[in-house]
């Protein structure tokens, strides 16, 4: 006897996820939204921080479907110095701290998650 069946998964609904009470969004930029999983905050000393962050590009021509992309960023609060310890789940060997450079979505995610 052959028993044939259908595995349905579920697709993952960025929106409600993003809409959990502990996600909140950092203002958005042209490069897309990001948001900050305030219940992952982590204390490291007395000025730095590490925290999940979620960023999701903005659709364009060529990229109709972007995936957002997870980060774990440890943030230097006192100098406004941040690097990501991984993306998407692969940690990075590079730790180096680094500025914002202008990326006015990085500043408002440092801004926001200090402010915890």
């Amino acid at each position: 006897m052959l028993i044939s069946g259908i595995l349905i998964t579920p697709q993952r609904n960025n929106s409600v996820l993003a809409l959990d009470s502990k996600w909140i969004e950092v203002i958005p930029s042209k490069a897309g939204q990001q948001w900050l999983d305030k219940d992952s905050l982590n204390k490291i000393t007395e000025t730095k921080i590490s925290i999940h962050t979620r960023f999701r590009p903005h659709s364009s021509k060529n990229k109709a479907n972007l995936e957002d992309i997870d980060y774990i960023m440890n943030i230097d609060c006192l100098n406004k110095l941040y690097f990501d310890e991984s993306i998407d789940g692969i940690n990075q060997f590079t730790k180096n701290w680094k500025n914002s450079e202008g990326d006015l979505l990085i500043d408002e995610t440092i801004e926001s998650a200090c402010s915890y």
